[in-house]
């Protein structure tokens, strides 16, 4: 195989993983929004975790983080 065989290789089965991630990521609420106000939060939002009665693991935003530190 030659490195651009190889190159599109990896780009037909990197593309739609990518797409299946995000499809994912954004279908769960428990990953896309902040467990205290329910804001939405981006892929490039800064989360902090905090555990649920649960004990799993929920995203929360930096606002509601500094209001609960403080």
């Amino acid at each position: 195989m030659t490195e651009q065989e190889i190159n599109n290789l990896v780009l037909l089965i990197g593309l739609p993983l990518l797409f299946i991630g995000y499809l994912i990521y954004f279908s769960s609420d428990r990953l896309s929004k902040c467990a205290m106000c329910g804001k939405d939060l981006s892929v490039k939002a800064h989360r902090y975790w905090y555990k649920n009665d649960e004990g799993k693991d929920v995203p929360v935003c930096t606002q509601c983080h500094n209001r609960v530190s403080n």
